[in-house]
């Protein structure tokens, strides 16, 4: 269901992550580099909650990087395994930037979560 990876053992993958990082088990560490490459700072969706009884969870990324056409299979894969994962048909994204600075980066062309995926 869930895998521990070490790709940020040195803290190389990313400086203000965990050093272990939990995923699902059909997440490669090849895949997450993928998700990496495609949003900000390298910040990939990350564990921070877990429900033992209902497996509904809670995870922090960084909004993706943008550009006509930018999009990234694994990244979508990662969402489609957390979702399915957690006993719903659906999983919300939800911007905690304040609204302000939401629309200012999606003004200048910068990252904004899509919430029609």
């Amino acid at each position: 269901y869930w895998r521990i990876s070490d790709l940020n053992r040195a803290y190389g993958f990313c400086p203000s992550y965990p050093a272990k990082l939990v995923v699902p088990s059909t997440t490669s560490d090849q895949d997450l580099l993928a998700v990496a490459n495609f949003r900000s700072k390298g910040r990939i969706p990350a564990l921070t909650w877990l429900s033992q009884k209902s497996q509904g969870s809670i995870w922090r990324c960084s909004q993706p990087k943008v550009g006509i056409g930018n999009t990234c299979r694994q990244d979508e894969q990662l969402w489609a395994d957390i979702v399915a994962r957690s006993g719903s048909s659906f999983g919300r994204i939800i911007d905690c930037r304040p609204f302000k600075n939401a629309m200012a980066n999606k003004a200048k062309g910068l990252g904004y979560e899509d919430e029609v995926r």
